[in-house]
């Protein structure tokens, strides 16, 4: 039985994959490959810019795996980088999975310790970026871009309003049982805290200035919204590639934008396209395996 279901959610998500495919060819056909093409992006900041987004959350995760544990994880950039690829490319959380049997794998680790070690920067991680995604909705509402909002309730009421709801609760839980879900002590959540806040903060950062370096005269709100909805979707698990869910909705969004369409459809998908790209190289070179030993503090 087992067997069959891994079998339907495969299936599934690679049917989910090739619809966003298929959507993303029949809009850039609709827009005009020609111009998309002339349109792209050759800045190589832009480019460099998107080597540096992808880089931020294996590095804070190589910190914070420090902090959690007292000991340098062996090759830590590299499976911390594996793991984003697993998560962004493939499916949400994969990349926990195969985060779980590394550290199984390890030294002075079990099964046990990893996986207490994975809830606990989860925990962490969840409580500070949906904060961050709270605050982004509300700059967008104050703002007054509630339009895009309005068009992302209005494709699937029951389904946006009913993980809405499900979210929060799950948000509320976590914060007033966190005490009982986790022993990490206060010094050490603070210290999780301000890695992982300061993780959302410099990925915005460098999003925002790779956007802005290929249209500089777009208004701020502009990449309040996209960088709102790119949140709002790293929020969900099981998505088959955010990336690519992103680009898709980011198409049909350019209308709301104060800026050129076949200009910002370029930069987008010169974006999610060296993204790809980071993340296939970065695969292929992590393939090997060399855990080595622990070093301890």
């Amino acid at each position: 039985m087992r067997g069959v279901w891994s079998g339907l959610v495969k299936i599934l998500r690679s049917a989910a994959l090739a619809a966003i495919v298929l959507y993303l060819i029949y809009r850039l056909s609709q827009i005009g490959w020609a111009d998309i093409a002339a349109a792209i992006p050759t800045s190589p900041i832009f480019y460099l810019l998107s080597v540096g987004i992808f880089l931020v959350l294996p590095i804070c995760e190589v910190i914070n795996y420090r902090l959690l544990t007292g000991s340098y994880i062996p090759s830590g950039l590299k499976i911390f980088s594996r793991k984003r690829v697993y998560n962004d490319a493939i499916v949400g959380y994969a990349g926990e999975a195969y985060l779980f049997g590394e550290l199984a794998r390890l030294p002075d680790f079990d099964k046990r310790r990893a996986l207490t070690v994975i809830k606990d920067n989860n925990l962490v991680s969840a409580i500070i970026s949906n904060s961050w995604t709270i605050l982004l909705v509300a700059g967008l509402i104050l703002s007054g871009q509630t339009g895009i909002l309005q068009e992302i309730i209005d494709s699937a009421p029951l389904l946006v309003g009913g993980f809405g709801i499900f979210c929060a609760i799950i948000f509320a839980l976590v914060i007033v049982f966190f005490g009982r879900l986790s022993a990490l002590p206060r010094p050490k959540v603070l210290q999780l805290s301000a890695v992982h806040g300061a993780k959302v903060l410099i990925v915005a950062a460098l999003q925002v200035a790779q956007w802005s370096s290929a249209l500089p005269l777009a208004p701020a709100v502009t990449w309040l919204m996209f960088l709102t909805v790119q949140t709002l979707l790293k929020r969900i698990p099981g998505l088959p590639n955010s990336d690519l869910l992103f680009l898709g909705i980011g198409l049909s969004l350019t209308g709301f934008a104060s800026v050129d369409a076949v200009m910002l459809t370029a930069m987008l998908l010169a974006a999610t396209a060296s993204m790809q790209v980071i993340q296939l190289l970065v695969f292929v070179a992590t393939m090997r395996r060399n855990p080595g030993a622990v070093e301890t503090a």
